[in-house]
């Protein structure tokens, strides 16, 4: 995928109930579902690039772009994406807890908790070290980052409980 190229899937994953999502450089993202035309984008409202997606209770699922927005959209027409926070620096990582929390994580570090209805009360901010790259959430685990330095690291939400020198670099 070429910088700033706006024809590069930038993340994809699964729906419940087996279709595909997929981000872009041009701000949308697509359901890729033979019941679905394949050239009906499901917008989210970003700015530009949709850098980070996860599949959410079948036909939702949660955006993350570099101007920091992550979203809650559906592949309902009758569905209207909903803002659930604003980052002050791009996303690299969004997730959702069994408890139906939201995850995302910026390029600054900061993780965030949010409620999926986007409800600021819960908010939760944790800073993770520096250099984090991705997210991902592991039942057994907890919450798992990537760093640019090649580690990664376990956190639970009070504090970092592991850390994994996986890459070196």
């Amino acid at each position: 995928c070429l910088v700033g190229s706006e024809m590069c899937i930038r993340d994809s994953g699964a729906l419940p109930d087996g279709r595909l999502v997929s981000t872009s450089g041009d701000g949308t993202g697509r359901v890729w579902d033979l019941s679905v035309p394949p050239n009906r984008p499901v917008t989210a409202p970003h700015d530009w690039n949709v850098s980070a997606i996860h599949s959410w209770n079948n036909d939702q699922f949660i955006t993350g772009g570099t101007d920091g927005k992550v979203v809650l959209a559906s592949t309902s027409e009758t569905s209207e994406p909903l803002v659930l926070t604003q980052h002050g620096a791009p996303i690299v990582g969004v997730n959702v807890l069994q408890s139906g929390d939201v995850l995302s994580l910026d390029a600054s570090s900061l993780l965030r908790v949010s409620q999926p209805l986007g409800d600021p009360s819960g908010l939760i901010e944790i800073n993770v070290a520096p250099g984090a790259t991705s997210l991902d959430v592991r039942d057994s685990l907890g919450v798992v980052t990537g760093h640019a330095d090649g580690s990664v690291r376990f956190h639970d939400f009070a504090d970092e409980v592991a850390f994994v020198d996986a890459h070196g670099s």
